[in-house]
């Protein structure tokens, strides 16, 4: 039950507009009494919309973890066997073999054409396409894949939509080096020492001798085909027991912290704004200068409190929509999250008030 107590519990945030809509509806029902200091009208405002808060945020985050299943469950659904064509090289691009794409290796070579499913994890060496990757980023819009730059990554189970492409197979992600026979020390000296370099490590395993390395790396995926012990030391378990997992993952992560990003910046602007239509409101009796202020020409502090609060509803469709997964750096993100947001919040007050 999501509106359980201990559920809220677990988000502090949450938890406080959950109590904060509990006390809230408590003394709309005393002023009913007449045990009041306000309107009644004025505290059943308030306590709507922070039941209405704390009902959709709830609502948001059971649909996060819905379409977060649902990709997992499409994206396994489409990694099946198919018929790949492999060539010998770039320039030999007609003579075609076709092989089941379970006998690729890194390094082969294969060309996908319009309405074809990329087999494997690769890179883009030559030719552009549309490519449908929405049971991986959740958005139904295609992309746009080529050789060189930043767009040449491709996923194993995605489609081509139009034109070609020649894949480079990477099913491993590369390899710049490797711990011949190592031991369960040996795997948690060499985890710890990138850690101490500033690295964060993400590290896959079967067996008892992976758990001492998987509990020390930042992310740990355990294969489903693998022991207890690496299951319980790890943070999640790949049902498929597939090591390439890992750059999903990762790309699926950066997209969540994108989200969260959207929000935190969206969330700072939103409170800068509260206080610029809330303290010019609240102490204008007292201080007449700040009236200058009041831009919105607030007459009274319930309005400015009840303007406040209605400005947090445009959290809900931005929660339950999500950001798309965007190839671009961190700083340029926040730049165009506090554009976004700073240029909507002075449209609402110019619209609804």
């Amino acid at each position: 039950m999501k509106l359980a107590p201990r559920t809220q519990a677990q988000n502090p945030v949450m938890l406080l507009v959950y109590i904060s809509a509990i006390l809230t509806t408590g003394l709309w029902l005393a002023s009913l009494f007449g045990l009041k200091d306000a309107s009644s009208g004025f505290t059943l405002a308030i306590a709507i919309i922070l039941w209405f808060t704390v009902l959709f945020a709830n609502f948001a985050e059971a649909i996060a973890e819905g379409r977060g299943k649902a990709q997992a469950d499409a994206l396994r659904a489409s990694k099946r066997d198919v018929d790949v064509y492999k060539i010998p090289s770039i320039g030999q691009k007609e003579e075609v073999t076709v092989i089941s794409s379970a006998a690729l290796k890194k390094d082969d070579l294969v060309i996908v054409r319009a309405n074809e499913q990329i087999p494997a994890d690769g890179e883009v060496v030559e030719g552009a396409a549309s490519v449908d990757e929405s049971a991986i980023i959740g958005e139904s819009a295609p992309v746009i894949r080529e050789s060189g730059g930043g767009r040449s990554a491709v996923t194993g189970g995605t489609t081509v939509l139009s034109d070609w492409i020649v894949v480079e197979v990477t099913s491993e992600a590369g390899v710049d080096d490797f711990l011949a026979e190592a031991t369960p020390e040996g795997k948690l000296k060499m985890i710890r020492d990138f850690q101490a370099k500033g690295h964060l490590v993400a590290m896959t395993g079967d067996g008892t001798n992976d758990a001492p390395a998987l509990a020390q790396a930042d992310v740990a995926v355990a294969m489903n085909s693998g022991t207890q012990a690496a299951k319980e030391a790890g943070n999640m378990v790949d049902l498929d027991s597939s090591p390439t997992k890992l750059i999903e993952i990762v790309r699926i992560g950066k997209q969540l912290l994108m989200t969260r990003g959207s929000l935190t910046t969206f969330s700072i602007a939103n409170d800068v704004e509260k206080y610029f239509a809330i303290i010019p409101a609240l102490f204008m009796g007292l201080y007449p200068g700040l009236s200058t202020l009041n831009i919105m020409n607030l007459h009274s502090p319930q309005s400015a409190v009840l303007s406040a609060i209605i400005y947090n509803a445009a959290l809900i469709p931005l929660a339950l929509k999500g950001v798309k997964y965007r190839e671009v750096s961190a700083g340029k993100l926040l730049n165009r999250d506090i554009l976004f947001y700073q240029v909507q919040q002075e449209a609402k007050k110019l619209i609804f008030l």
